[in-house]
């Protein structure tokens, strides 16, 4: 039997603060034990070195712990898993090691090939591999293989044609049959969970696929175009998984959730009457589709919820998300959104509905948060006071604006910013922004936006503001 190493490189210093389980790992090795590869083992670099003070003590622990993981075992397949190479936010200039992780990457790569001995079959692979694979392969200058798209069919038959030392492509997207792997590594869990409380730390995928075409994201080339949703059995296993664990708040980490809407509040009514139920659970959603059903189901379920130890004075606290990107409709339209802001005002409707109905004697205090990207093509001071305006009419209870967009390539953005802002694929593996002057855009919001808003906080290019007393 094979000797299988699995690799999560994710050492980002976003994950220092906020432990990310590795859930690609996870289902890919269950997928393998499920073909009859008995023994895969996980390095996950981020709980292995554990908690750390500084990001040079992380890069070079996590060095010591791959070399050490390596001369363990004459592997026979050693899989690397990038899940980012970047932080989508504009590089900070005297520490770039912080939004630009491929450099980082590369020396771990590097250093997986010196303790192997090159002896090994290296795979790469993970959402952030998959962006740009071709470039990767290339930027990390060795003989190794590329796994794009579904992996959970895809791995083991790759594995398997390199045992038999078949011929194979140097990039592998798999073949047709599609699976979703489910969560299965109890111990890893269980040391996850000493590691963090945050919600974000662990999740679980209910789909692949994302079908929709905003002009930035490169989604779609990660995990495909079309939605495949995974069984709604399937999906409540791992919710009781988790529960078992010991984790209590988790995130259904979905490209959109809510996209079938059918399948969530499948989900979500599954969730009910099984009686698995966490204390909270978050997730990103599409919102247009958002009705009262849905908002009915999330507070059952108790979605985005909190409690008193944030000074509300209810016993539960939902603070609910609307990701509008733009008040402004002609920058929708250009980012490429299947949603106008009125339909923002319908599913905006619905939360009031079940906000009033909650609200009275209900013992549940609802408030929104508005996530805003500014700085697509076509954004000027227009377009900004009219999301601004937009804002100002609904008032949500808090603000989080990112401004500045990344270019990926086999995006729309990519496209049409070639020649412009980039000329060869490689040119896009470093960060490239959309041109914008951040003092001026900051100067707009803060112009534009209802007078009882203040920043409350400002990390990188993301501005948070708040209209409630904190």
């Amino acid at each position: 039997m094979p000797n299988i190493l699995l690799i999560e490189t994710n050492t980002t210093y976003f994950n220092e603060a906020t432990p990310i389980y590795p859930i690609g790992l996870d289902y890919l090795q269950g997928a393998l034990r499920k073909v009859g590869f008995t023994n895969p083992q996980i390095l996950d670099l981020r709980e292995t070195v554990g908690n750390l003070i500084t990001f040079n003590e992380r890069e070079a622990k996590s060095l010591t712990a791959i070399a050490q993981k390596v001369r363990e075992t004459e592997w026979d397949i050693i899989g690397i898993g990038i899940r980012n190479i970047d932080s989508t936010c504009s590089p900070e200039v005297n520490r770039p090691e912080l939004d630009y992780f491929l450099p980082q990457i590369k020396t771990y790569v590097d250093c997986i090939q010196a303790a192997n001995d090159h002896r090994a079959h290296i795979i790469l692979g993970g959402s952030g591999f998959s962006m740009m694979p071709y470039e990767i392969l290339d930027y990390l200058d060795g003989d190794y293989y590329g796994l794009i798209g579904y992996a959970e069919v895809a791995l083991p038959q790759l594995i398997t044609d390199l045992l038999d030392n078949k011929p194979r492509e140097r990039v592998y997207s798999g073949g047709p049959e599609i699976t979703i792997g489910k969560l299965q590594n109890v111990d890893l869990l269980e040391k996850y969970k000493q590691l963090s409380q945050n919600i974000s730390a662990v999740g679980m995928r209910t789909k692949n696929g994302c079908g929709q075409h905003c002009g930035y994201c490169p989604y779609p080339s990660i995990s495909g175009s079309k939605v495949i949703t995974k069984d709604i059995d399937d999906v409540i296993d791992e919710v009781h998984t988790l529960r078992k664990t010991g984790f209590s708040s988790f995130m259904f980490v979905d490209d959109v959730f809510n996209a079938p809407l059918w399948h969530a509040k499948d989900i979500l009514k599954a969730m009910v009457s099984t009686k698995e139920i966490p204390e909270n659970w978050h997730a990103y959603l599409n919102p247009k589709d958002i009705d009262e059903e849905l908002l009915q189901l999330v507070v059952e379920t108790n979605g985005w919820s909190c409690y008193p130890n944030i000074g509300w004075p209810q016993q539960r606290a939902i603070i609910f998300p609307f990701s509008i990107e733009s008040g402004c409709n002609r920058i929708l339209k250009n980012i490429g959104k299947d949603y106008t802001t009125e339909d923002i005002m319908k599913s905006l409707a619905a939360f009031d509905s079940v906000k009033r109905r909650y609200g009275q004697g209900g013992g549940i205090a609802f408030s929104t948060v508005f996530y805003l990207l500014v700085g697509y093509l076509g954004e000027d001071e227009g377009s900004v006071r009219e999301s601004c305006q937009f804002v100002n009419e609904i008032l949500p209870d808090w603000l989080s604006i990112q401004i500045g967009v990344r270019v990926y390539l086999h995006t729309p953005l990519a496209q049409r910013t070639r020649g412009i802002l980039w000329h060869e694929p490689k040119d896009l593996l470093a960060p490239v922004f959309v041109p914008f002057d951040k003092a001026e855009i900051r100067n707009w919001l803060v112009k534009y936006l209802y007078p009882k808003y203040r920043i409350i906080d400002e990390v990188g290019n993301v501005i948070h503001f708040s209209r409630r007393e904190v």
